[in-house]
């Protein structure tokens, strides 16, 4: 009478292998789980899980609603269930796809896997100003490409060969400055600490590069300079928004995902320049070679490139800490007693390049010399801020810290708290590191606990308030004991 537990082995089939069927049965129902270990494409993915509800006694050839989920979403596939001694599931036909569901499975191509649970909220609106972006940018390309061309001698009917010389020495003295640049880069870590300003600086430098080549007719005798000089400024384009797009797509892949969403925001890039190029096709004889003309088309792509551009990272929330990030949400806690979120810093993060720098008064990991003058000078200080791995220098409105060797990132990010609560404390005694110090000890428990409740990246290597300099101080025992 009571229930009881059965196994039931399927026969492997060529299109899929269903490894097993548990059922219990009860008087009312048979409650089926199946697990379907590996598919064919076609058929959805490896990892699927089902529950079917049927009859304790059903008939023959009962039709079973499974829903599977897949990498691609959520997809439906009815199966029958048919009683006998070789108990089997069987396929039906899946039925024609409507319009919208072919619209889904195009976009598939260019979203992620498993969108949009995959991905951070900021997704979609960073990536289809993205799209208009790189849109705009591969237009505006086509108009200064016409300008080369008629800049090196096409205009004429012809090329000759002193132009063709100076068209491939344009290309190797760009790539020249790519590689140059590409070596500053492996020097700093600036574009690790700011990445949306790096991918703000790439359009710039992009957009600056085309200008160059659109103003080319205006000075052929100079063509080789300004097209190298504009290959160089493409290159760094090149390599500033490759750089930065990895930590960008990092922050929004949530499931460890980021070699699926690079790879489809690459699919995106080149969709994009596709209809651009297109789109720059189409307008180029509309403009005609009249340079004013070129110039006012170029405007309104640049104009476009750029807007799109800035719009998309304003909405691109980062959970690693630099020196603007971490001034905002250092501000807001002493203000408002509160840490604020990823998202409500992206809205105030100032990302555009030569914008003023509201923390520019503190300065972090700096060098021995900026603390100290003299060596009791700085056994004093080490001495003041013995508990901790830093040591600090105030003169008139600046603050400078330096940082011991092995100084966690979560520390360096308690010693910026700590800098700015003695900007603060601007009338405090004479000792007012340790002033402020003794109130940065209240604090830090719930500014700690504020920054792990909204989920901010407090390791090592994440924190990145220092600029290019990340120098460590060592002491060594005959420094600390006066010999």
């Amino acid at each position: 009478e009571g229930p009881r537990k059965a196994l039931f082995s399927i026969p492997r089939r060529p299109d899929a292998t269903m490894i097993s069927l548990r059922a219990l049965i009860t008087r009312q129902s048979l409650v089926t789980k199946i697990s379907l270990r590996s598919l064919k494409q076609q058929h959805l993915l490896s990892r699927s899980f089902a529950s079917i509800n049927v009859p304790q006694s059903p008939p023959r050839d009962v039709p079973i609603r499974v829903t599977a989920t897949s990498g691609f979403g959520s997809h439906t596939k009815t199966v029958k269930y048919t009683c006998g001694d070789d108990t089997k599931l069987i396929s039906l036909p899946q039925p024609e796809k409507n319009n919208e569901e072919r619209a889904r499975d195009l976009l598939n191509h260019f979203l992620p896997s498993s969108y949009p649970h995959s991905v951070s909220p900021s997704y979609p609106h960073y990536a289809t100003l993205q799209f208009m972006s790189t849109l705009f940018s591969s237009t505006s390309g086509v108009l200064s490409m016409q300008s080369l061309l008629y800049a090196v001698g096409l205009g004429a009917g012809s090329i000759p060969m002193a132009a063709a010389l100076n068209w491939v020495l344009k290309d190797g003295l760009g790539q020249l400055g790519g590689v140059l640049f590409a070596s500053y880069l492996g020097t700093s870590r600036a574009i690790d600490s700011n990445p949306k300003k790096w991918r703000f600086v790439s359009s710039l430098s992009m957009d600056a590069s085309t200008l160059m080549e659109v103003c080319s007719p205006l000075m052929p005798g100079y063509f080789l300079a300004i097209a190298s000089v504009a290959n160089v400024g493409k290159n760094i384009a090149y390599l500033s928004a490759s750089a930065s797009r990895a930590a960008l797509h990092n922050s929004m892949a949530l499931k460890g995902n980021l070699a699926d969403v690079t790879a489809k925001a690459g699919s995106q890039t080149i969709l994009a320049s596709m209809l651009g190029t297109g789109v720059g096709c189409l307008v180029s004889p509309i403009i005609g070679t009249e340079w004013v003309n070129v110039a006012m088309g170029f405007s309104v792509c640049s104009v476009g490139h750029l807007g799109c551009c800035w719009w998309s990272l304003n909405g691109v929330a980062l959970r690693t800490i630099n020196k603007e990030r971490g001034g905002i949400i250092i501000k807001s806690f002493l203000e408002n007693d509160s840490v604020p979120s990823p998202s409500e810093v992206a809205r105030l993060e100032p990302f555009i390049p030569f914008s003023p720098k509201p923390s520019s008064w503190l300065r972090v990991g700096v060098g021995v010399e900026d603390v100290a003058t003299s060596l009791s000078t700085l056994e004093g200080k080490i001495e003041e801020m013995k508990e901790e791995d830093w040591v600090v220098n105030v003169e008139g409105e600046k603050v400078t810290i330096a940082y011991m060797k092995g100084i966690s990132g979560k520390d360096i990010f308690r010693s910026m708290l700590h800098g700015f609560i003695i900007k603060n404390n601007e009338g405090g005694g004479d000792n007012i590191v340790r002033e402020s110090y003794e109130i940065m000890k209240k604090k830090e428990d719930a500014f700690l606990k504020g920054l792990e409740g909204q989920g901010w990246d407090l390791s090592t290597d994440t924190v990145n308030i220092e600029c290019r300099r990340a120098i460590r101080l060592e002491v060594h025992p005959e420094v600390a004991t006066g010999a």
